[in-house]
């Protein structure tokens, strides 16, 4: 059995792994934040009702959602938090409908937090690193849990954390 010293020692390096390879995935949008922001609203672009400058090609179309929804969502969160009410209704969509009551509206998710607290350049890079983070640090904890070697969970942690399904989860195009 391991003594519980190494078990922390060993998950607080992993830990630090999964920062370091969610640096290396986050790095193009980090190398031009001053350049442009971290979203998919290049697809706005697409359409001459929304064009805003020539005509663009969206760089991933399959990614509407975020720009779509989650991130007006979001952003009607943040206004209605700071101005001191509970995001409840949403009078913008519609005649109106329930808000929170909308699991993607996602007021209380932790991942939202960042839209709460930043400007939101940073926000939707600081929510992407986040969610590459957890979902890279919560599989090598899982594999571990299973009985893996701390490296062997680390190196499934990675390829989750590279996978499809994390790289959309966060807004990531390769």
């Amino acid at each position: 059995p391991m003594s519980t010293t190494r078990r922390w020692r060993e998950n607080w390096l992993a830990l630090a792994s999964f920062a370091a390879t969610t640096d290396l995935i986050l790095w193009p949008a980090l190398a031009r934040f001053g350049e442009v922001s971290y979203t998919t609203a290049d697809l706005s672009q697409a359409y001459s009702l929304t064009l805003t400058g020539p005509l663009l090609r969206p760089g991933n179309a399959q990614l509407s959602d975020p720009v779509v929804e989650m991130l007006p969502w979001l952003e009607f969160n943040a206004s209605e938090l700071a101005a001191g009410r509970l995001p409840t209704w949403n009078p913008y969509n519609g005649a109106g409908v329930p808000h929170l009551a909308n699991y993607q509206s996602a007021v209380f998710s932790p991942f939202s937090l960042f839209h709460y607290v930043a400007p939101l350049k940073w926000a939707l890079l600081l929510t992407a690193f986040a969610k590459l983070l957890v979902s890279g640090f919560a599989t090598y904890l899982f594999l571990r849990a299973l009985g893996l070697g701390a490296l062997a969970a680390c190196a499934g942690g990675v390829v989750y954390q590279f996978g499809g399904a994390s790289r959309v989860f966060a807004g990531v195009k390769f």
